[in-house]
């Protein structure tokens, strides 16, 4: 393959942010998950045209470029994807055939196919067809990833990821507590996870909102998990149970065989703990309790290793790792210590 240069990155990165905006929750439940990408061409420095795939769509992103270029791709234009472009059949004809047509003869992509059966593929056809492909690296390709870690981690497990929003706060002791903000902005999830009613225990009923932010649907849609449902259907399902508990892991399960593929947990720590005794929590985003400027912020978040929960029954010793900085706020994986 080629070399990825440094005029490539922004364009690279304008395609992120395009296939970022296209990310939405299942169009209809039950369909298989995809993930969202995007196209983007570009010529002597300057976007000429650019569109992105979301799932449920029924034409790829560089057929979509296809209609808006009548005349093709000029003729020295380089064609930027997040995601390596499917060879084969899948929902939709190859991505590949769509990259032919458009005439482009450089193709840069973000990141290979996460699914094993296509990984490769797609760029060894382009190059069979004489297109010239570069690789993405750095912060850019890394961009390219987060844009599907969901989809990834959904393939290898088949669950919903679960993530959670928390506030870390330094105490008196010089140690840190990790609590449940109010008001926290939404997560860019397709689902929320929280208690029915004024339940105290973790069993009884759940209930998950479905496209909590309205992208898809004017109302909410909901999914309620009681533990003796009186009249089980599409809305309302058994709590599935394990060893006298809850079954998070079932539920996450369910999520994503309905083409969810994120998951919020809401500000309850008592779920919170169910979830991290289960392993459950993918990751965390968190910030500074209080009125600390961003950068000290994350310059401060970066350095807690360990952090102290003491909301909902005894204090536990959680540490954070991977930490990443996201839209301003840190994500990090949590796990117990």
């Amino acid at each position: 393959m080629s070399a990825f240069l440094d005029s490539d990155r922004p364009f690279l990165l304008e395609a992120c942010r395009k296939a970022e905006a296209a990310a939405r929750p299942p169009h209809k439940l039950g369909s298989r998950p995809e993930p969202a990408w995007a196209a983007l061409v570009a010529e002597s420095g300057k976007t000429v045209a650019s569109a992105a795939f979301s799932p449920g769509d029924s034409e790829d992103a560089v057929k979509k470029l296809l209609a808006n270029l009548s005349a093709g791709a000029p003729t020295n234009a380089t064609l930027y994807l997040t995601l390596e472009p499917k060879a084969g059949f899948d929902r939709l004809p190859p991505v590949t055939e769509s990259v032919r047509r458009l005439g482009v003869k450089r193709v840069v992509i973000g990141t290979f196919d996460p699914a094993q059966r296509y990984r490769g593929e797609g760029s060894k056809t382009l190059e069979q067809i004489g297109i010239e492909v570069v690789l993405a690296d750095g912060e850019e390709a890394r961009h390219c990833q987060h844009l599907l870690d969901n989809y990834a981690k959904w393939l290898q497990k088949g669950l919903a990821v679960l993530r959670a929003q928390v506030e870390i706060a330094s105490e008196s002791d010089g140690k840190y507590d990790l609590k449940f903000g109010k008001g926290s902005k939404p997560l860019r999830a397709d689902a929320l996870i929280c208690r029915a009613g004024d339940k105290r225990s973790a069993d009884g009923a759940w209930r998950v909102v479905i496209d909590p932010e309205g992208k898809e649907r004017p109302s909410e849609q909901t999914i309620l998990y009681q533990a003796s449902p009186s009249n089980p259907g599409a809305g309302v399902r058994a709590l599935p149970m394990r060893d006298g508990a809850p079954d998070l892991g079932a539920i996450l399960r369910d999520l994503g065989m309905l083409g969810v593929l994120s998951a919020e947990l809401s500000g309850d720590p008592e779920l919170f703990r169910l979830a991290l005794r289960s392993g459950l929590i993918d990751s965390v985003t968190a910030r500074i309790a209080g009125k600390v400027e961003e950068a000290d912020s994350v310059r401060i978040l970066s350095q807690v290793g360990k952090v102290r929960l003491s909301e909902g029954g005894d204090p536990l010793e959680l540490r954070l790792n991977s930490a990443r900085l996201v839209a301003g706020q840190l994500e990090a994986h949590v796990e117990l210590c």
